[in-house]
C-alpha cells in the first residue's frame, strides 16, 4: 500500500535531468514533454515531481505550482478552489496552458482528471490520516525555509541516499 511522495534524492535526480533537458531544448529551440501513466499513484508522483521542481527551481508557491493541474475550479484532491468563482473560471483557465481539456474525449482523458489518492506510508495498515499532494508541497516549502536541506550545489545525493536507507550495511 506504500506509495509516494518521492524522496529528495529522487526529486534531485529528476530536477537535474529536467534542467539539462530544458537547457538543451532552449539551445535547440525544441520542446520538452513530460507525461505519466494514467494509474492514480503514478500520476500523483509525477505531479509531485513537476510541482516540487517548480517550487525549488522557480521559487513558486505550492498553489502556483499546482495551478496547471486544476480544472473548472476543482483541484485533483477534489476540493473546490475558493479563488475560482464563476466569473474567474475562464480567466484562471487561461492563466496556464497545462490544464487538461474541459471535456475529455476518451476514457484515458477521464483518468487524467480523476481525483488523486492521498499518499500512503510504508505501514501495512489503512492510513488514519490524509497526506495530500498539497500537504507534501507545503512541507517541502517549510523544510527549505528552515534549512533542513540545501537544494543548491551543496546537496550531496550520495550521502542523502546512503542515510535514507532503512537498513545501512556496514
Amino acid at each position: 500500500m506504500d506509495f509516494g511522495p518521492l524522496n529528495l534524492g529522487q526529486l534531485h535526480r529528476f530536477s537535474t535531468k529536467l534542467n539539462k533537458l530544458l537547457a538543451n531544448a532552449r539551445r535547440d529551440k525544441t520542446t520538452v514533454l513530460f507525461y505519466s501513466s494514467t494509474a492514480s499513484n503514478k500520476r500523483a508522483n509525477a505531479i509531485f515531481l513537476v510541482c516540487a521542481w517548480q517550487i525549488l527551481e522557480l521559487n513558486r508557491t505550492p498553489e502556483e505550482a499546482f495551478r496547471g493541474f486544476s480544472i473548472e475550479g476543482y483541484n485533483y484532491s477534489g476540493v473546490k478552489n475558493a479563488t475560482t468563482q464563476s466569473n474567474n473560471k475562464k480567466n484562471n483557465r487561461l492563466m496556464t496552458a497545462s490544464n487538461p481539456p474541459l471535456l475529455p474525449l476518451s476514457t484515458i482523458g477521464r483518468q487524467t482528471i480523476a481525483t488523486l489518492p492521498p499518499f500512503h506510508d510504508a505501514s501495512p495498515y489503512r492510513c488514519t490520516y490524509r497526506l495530500t499532494l498539497m500537504d507534501t508541497l507545503s512541507g517541502l516549502v517549510k523544510a527549505r525555509q528552515f534549512n533542513f536541506f540545501d537544494w543548491g550545489d551543496k546537496f550531496d545525493i550520495k550521502e542523502y541516499e546512503y542515510f535514507e536507507q532503512v537498513e545501512v550495511s556496514t
